[in-house]
């Protein structure tokens, strides 16, 4: 199995760690690690994240939703099959989850 990562979640890791960055490079360098260290994580063990409820309706099924270790507000949003684990999003929790996936259609 291995990871794949839409240009999304791409950007996402980026803006927050430019948003983080302003505060303290060293939370921003610590996310980043976090963040990838999750996905490797959800690598060997892909059912460890959870569906949300608010991720009802055909668009969104599959989609499984975990937190970023240390960063908890911060949520890796993917799919898995039996090959690839793949990142859609990566967004703060605050967000309106679903109108942010929506953004990709």
């Amino acid at each position: 199995m291995f990871l794949a990562l839409a240009n999304a979640a791409k950007r996402d890791i980026a803006d927050i760690m430019v948003f983080l960055g302003e505060e303290s490079l060293d939370a921003c360098w610590r996310f980043e690690q976090l963040s990838f260290e999750t996905m490797e994580m959800l690598v060997r063990m892909p059912r460890m994240g959870h569906e949300r409820s608010d991720l009802a309706g055909p668009e969104f099924t599959g989609i499984r939703v975990v937190s970023v270790d240390e960063f908890p507000n911060y949520l890796i949003l993917y799919r898995f099959n039996a090959e690839r684990v793949f990142v859609i999003r990566v967004l703060h929790g605050a967000r309106d989850v679903p109108s942010a996936l929506r953004e990709l259609e």
